[in-house]
């Protein structure tokens, strides 16, 4: 079991030490930079000029440099700014000029030969519900006079209603006054 007196210790001891013996030198994320001589400094200058790169992209080459980087395989884009995705090319309107176009007059008889004057042929619209009309309109006439949709069948029964049936011969009046 630890005392208060040991936590002390620690702590003094961590503050002669200092924050640099705390650390390990270098570790997964802190690579040694790679240091260039004056030399590749000047001989990169020149390439850079003789190759003719932009400032853009020998800025960026320096600044890869200094930061003790290696130098890109490929090389940076001209600019800053972000490419925007190449759309499709308009298409150029055509323009008429009115100057290269004469009026046509017709006459009459070149408008008639054209078929201008021909009316079509009326054709009615097929029946889009696919039911016949006469059963439609024999549907409407039934419920406007029975109130309710009845079927033919139904109509005929109902048109012949069964009542009681007479065993008595009719008498005839003139066979009477005889």
């Amino acid at each position: 079991m630890r005392d208060g007196s040991d936590v002390l210790r620690c702590q003094s001891c961590l503050k002669m030490a200092g924050p640099q013996s705390r650390v390990a030198g270098g570790g997964f994320w802190s690579q040694p930079q790679a240091q260039y001589s004056a030399n590749t400094h000047k001989l990169l200058k020149e390439m850079m000029q003789e190759s003719k790169l932009t400032n853009f992209q020998q800025r960026h080459l320096e600044k890869t440099l200094r930061g003790g980087g290696s130098l890109p395989t490929q090389c940076a884009p001209t600019s800053s700014t972000k490419k925007k995705p190449a759309s499709a090319p308009k298409k150029e309107s055509k323009v008429l000029n009115a100057r290269n176009y004469k009026p046509v007059i017709r006459t009459k008889q070149q408008m008639e030969d054209m078929g201008a004057f021909d009316k079509p042929d009326y054709t009615p619209m097929p029946n889009t519900k696919g039911k016949d009309n006469e059963r439609q309109k024999d549907r409407l006439a039934n419920i406007m006079a029975f109130g309710e949709d009845i079927d033919p069948k139904k109509k005929k029964q109902m048109a012949r209603p069964k009542g009681p049936v007479d065993d008595e011969p009719d008498i005839d009046r003139f066979d009477e006054c005889k």
